[in-house]
């Protein structure tokens, strides 16, 4: 990540299973910073489908960058899934399993 001054950028986390509202949730950089990052993020509450149901869990993930006030003609800010240093860039989703009653 590079965030030149003046400049901010957001990490929107959405998981929920599919028919329920989303709950998106946010992480705020503001500049100048310039560094690797990591975002780590649980659900609350934890949610089950329903016994026997097939339902599509949905896992979305969002990067936005806004200028701000910063000198755009001198400088580029950035947020990236991409590691600048050749390490393990990643996104993990851990999921959780719960035995229905009966099976």
């Amino acid at each position: 990540m590079h965030l030149a001054k003046g400049a901010s950028g957001e990490v929107t986390v959405s998981n929920y299973l599919q028919g329920s509202a989303p709950a998106p949730r946010k992480r705020t950089f503001v500049g100048p910073v310039s560094e690797s990052w990591q975002l780590s993020d649980t659900p609350s509450p934890v949610v089950y489908a329903p016994c026997r149901a097939s339902l599509y869990a949905v896992l979305s993930f969002g990067l936005r960058v806004n200028a701000g006030t910063s000198d755009t003609s001198a400088t580029t800010s950035f947020l990236s899934l991409e590691s600048s240093d050749e390490s393990d860039a990643r996104v993990v989703h851990h999921l959780s399993w719960k035995r229905c009653p009966g099976a």
